[in-house]
């Protein structure tokens, strides 16, 4: 059965005892909804069926009601994470958490390509350091992260930390959202800037750099796309790449939703969208410890955590 109200649950304390019950109207007030939602599926269970978002709030539920379609910021030239495509369709890793948080939530998410810096967005879909008006969009909850890896030549031994290349030149692309992060967390690195992740993986086949720093997917795509299978990745750093969403600072509904919505995705759900977008070139004998990290993050073996 279900009513067409809610049923509220309260605290009684002592008629006499004012300032405990000021102390717990107080408490409850810190409760946020995520929380709340905790709570519920540690002693119900999930409320969520599966691919919907029940948990929603009446004040959540108008909300969407009246919005009708939410706007999302993305960026047209970053593969495999989000691209528009030849047709010009919204595609890659983010887009399809997107797609599934759309189908969560009920609303469809309309595109918009114009940057942040043109206004007009309710969620930017990948929120960085380096977002030009911070003031603009709140961080969320990430919904996935990937470690940054270095890939190499064939004959590189496998390493785990960028200063095990000693003097060896690296590669990383300015267009990178953790270029800034690799120069300031490795000083004595000698950090070698390329205009691509082509170009950079171009001077890794040549001998012109020891290797290229950046995500499995971005490696994996472009290795993929330029036939650079004599490339390997050698090692993960102790660095994680973090896919957020941005929600306009101005709407704490939103934000609640949008986070509902993050935090529903399930381990299934992340396990396909990494799978149809990760492709990576390993060689034989390759330190398979690394993929299962890479699965971890992804919540694909274990808990995700984010």
């Amino acid at each position: 059965i279900e009513l067409d109200q809610d049923l509220p649950l309260y605290m009684a304390v002592r008629k006499d005892w004012h300032l405990l019950a000021a102390i717990l109207d107080k408490a409850m007030t810190q409760v946020d909804p995520l929380q709340y939602d905790a709570i519920v599926e540690k002693w119900i269970g999930s409320m969520d069926p599966p691919g919907e978002l029940t948990t929603l709030t009446r004040e959540e539920k108008a909300y969407l009601g009246a919005k009708k379609q939410i706007t999302l910021c993305v960026h047209p030239d970053a593969p495999p994470f989000e691209f528009l495509d030849g047709n010009g369709k919204y595609r890659g890793i983010v887009a399809d958490f997107y797609q599934v948080m759309s189908r969560k939530i009920g609303v469809p998410i309309q595109i918009h390509d114009k940057g942040l810096e043109s206004g007009g967005c309710d969620i930017t879909a990948v929120m960085t350091d380096n977002e030009s008006d911070p003031s603009y969009m709140l961080p969320g909850t990430a919904y996935a992260a990937f470690p940054l890896v270095i890939a190499t030549d064939r004959n590189a031994l496998y390493i785990n930390t960028l200063e095990a290349a000693g003097e060896k030149p690296v590669a990383v692309s300015t267009r990178a959202p953790f270029y800034t992060d690799i120069q300031t967390h490795y000083p004595d690195v000698t950090v070698i800037p390329v205009d691509s992740v082509v170009q950079g993986l171009e001077k890794v086949r040549k001998g012109e750099v020891f290797g290229l720093v950046d995500t499995a997917p971005v490696i994996g795509h472009y290795i993929q796309e330029n036939n650079l299978f004599d490339l390997k990745i050698s090692g993960e750093l102790p660095y994680q790449f973090r896919l957020q969403p941005g929600i306009r600072a101005d709407d704490p509904v939103l934000f609640q939703i949008v986070e509902k919505a993050v935090h529903s995705l399930t381990p299934e759900e992340k396990k396909q969208i990494f799978q149809n977008w990760m492709i990576v070139n390993y060689e034989q004998g390759f330190d398979y410890t690394l993929l299962w990290r890479i699965l971890t993050v992804l919540g694909i073996i274990g808990s995700f955590a984010v």
